[in-house]
């Protein structure tokens, strides 16, 4: 019974998320939700939004509970390293551990990331992606936490998009 409503409870947290989006008066508004707010659905240590730069390279946009990282921290160069070696299906959540980063990017994980994070690309209506999430997480995620991540990507892919 319990775990039929911790579901519920989800779900409900997934549909604010889903209005609060189409609501949003531009495409800050939509990152700030999903870099704040994904926590209801899956919850994290810490989130970081990607975003493309130019060039078409993923680059650190946001991250949780913070204003700004500043441009040369340690943190945002390790971070941009990272997510050029990702490669994701948009819209599908990607398990992570310090096994599945290059050996370089090591020291890093152990300095600033617990066991296991989860990726996530945002999925535009074209199948595309044009950012994501990368949540840090204390404990592996329920399969049902991964699917309603998964509903996010779109739901931020979308907004994005549209925006």
């Amino acid at each position: 019974m319990a775990e039929t409503q911790v579901d519920l409870q989800a779900i409900g947290n997934l549909l604010q998320i889903e209005h609060e989006v189409r609501q949003a008066d531009s495409a800050n508004v939509i990152e700030f939700i999903a870099v704040n707010d994904s926590w209801r659905i899956i919850p994290y240590r810490q989130a970081v939004l990607w975003r493309l730069d130019a060039r078409g390279h993923l680059q650190m946009q946001l991250v949780s509970g913070l204003a700004d990282v500043a441009g040369d921290s340690p943190f945002r160069q390790w971070m941009n390293q990272l997510l050029q070696t990702l490669s994701l299906q948009p819209g599908k959540p990607q398990l992570m551990t310090i096994d599945d980063v290059p050996a370089s990017l090591r020291t890093g994980w152990r300095e600033w990331m617990p066991q296991q994070a989860v990726a996530v690309a945002f999925k535009t209506p074209q199948g595309s992606s044009n950012g994501g999430l990368w949540l840090a997480l204390e404990r592996v995620p329920a399969d049902s936490e991964l699917a309603l991540l998964e509903r996010l990507a779109l739901v931020y892919g979308q907004g994005l998009w549209a925006w």
